[in-house]
């Protein structure tokens, strides 16, 4: 009876140790176990923070307009390039504000490229703004404009500030006529990027580039699961711990069959046991029965 109580015993104890060993085992969908992905499979759609205004909005100027950059971020500013030379805001240019720069007198030296620079280094887009010392001037978005939107052009006379009749240009070629002096681009697509200009009275305007984006960003490609991968360091781990309760698991199957083989025999071996007993009661009562007769 000890025996079968000990291996009993050691059938428990292998059992909770394979449970143990089972439960500490990572799934598959574990992180330490997934390999690193690219950093180019992240899709990042968040857009610049950073954002370059201009008041009035237009990327041409008649030399002694006034005219205001802002930029989104705080602090930030406003800097540029004329004629191969950067500077900033302030250093003899302009009035510096809150991230901002009003010009109060513009001349034909101050045409650039202009941008938003925060501290941290963030920049805006860079636009170019040209300051002309001719009668006529193209008004134009100075910013990229989105695939698909309808683009605004009017051509503004310095002599002749009340509606007139202007040509537009897209390089050379004429593109219409308008007698209110505006003309609308419908639903631009990226093939309507180029220079634009207009006339009036024979008098013609500086060109200014018209940039257009897409109206949507393409999402990735679809990425194959990453696969699990274990290192063969960890593996030989894996094996040199599970080889023990592999051997465990053996053993406490064997030390099973053999309590259930030994049950098995002890039942089969009682009824023998049993009738030999009966066989003893009988002999006892028919000797009893003989030796009541005899008296």
């Amino acid at each position: 009876m000890l025996r079968g109580t000990m291996e009993e015993a050691l059938c428990l104890l292998c059992l909770s140790s394979l449970l143990m060993f089972a439960s500490q085992q990572q799934q598959p969908g574990d992180k330490e176990l997934l390999p690193l992905l690219p950093a180019s499979t992240y899709w990042d759609t968040s857009p610049s923070h950073q954002l370059i205004t201009v008041r009035p909005s237009s990327s041409q100027f008649f030399s002694g307009d006034s005219v205001t950059l802002s930029c989104d971020l705080h602090p930030s500013n406003i800097r540029r390039t004329t004629r191969k030379r950067e500077s900033q805001c302030g250093q003899g240019w302009g009035e510096p504000g809150n991230s901002s720069c009003y010009i109060d007198v513009l001349m034909i030296w101050d045409s650039g490229v202009f941008w938003c620079e925060s501290r941290d280094g963030e920049t805006s887009e860079r636009i170019n703004i040209t300051i002309t010392d001719s009668s006529v001037l193209l008004q134009s978005p100075v910013l990229p404009v989105m695939e698909g939107q309808d683009v605004s052009l009017s051509c503004r006379s310095k002599n002749a500030p009340s509606n007139h009749t202007a040509s537009f240009y897209r390089g050379a070629a004429l593109i219409g006529t308008s007698h209110s002096g505006h003309m609308t681009l419908p639903g631009v697509s990226r093939s309507d990027e180029d220079f634009y200009s207009c006339s009036i009275s024979g008098a013609q305007s500086e060109s200014s580039w018209i940039s257009i984006t897409a109206s949507t960003l393409t999402p990735p490609t679809a990425q194959a699961p990453p696969t699990v991968l274990m290192s063969p360091v960890r593996v030989l781990c894996h094996l040199v711990v599970f080889c023990p309760y592999c051997i465990c698991t053996l053993i406490t199957m064997s030390v099973c069959r053999r309590t259930g083989t030994s049950r098995s025999v002890s039942m089969a071996m009682n009824p023998s046991v049993n009738a030999d007993q009966r066989l003893d009661d009988d002999y006892d009562v028919t000797s009893e029965v003989i030796t009541v007769h005899q008296l």
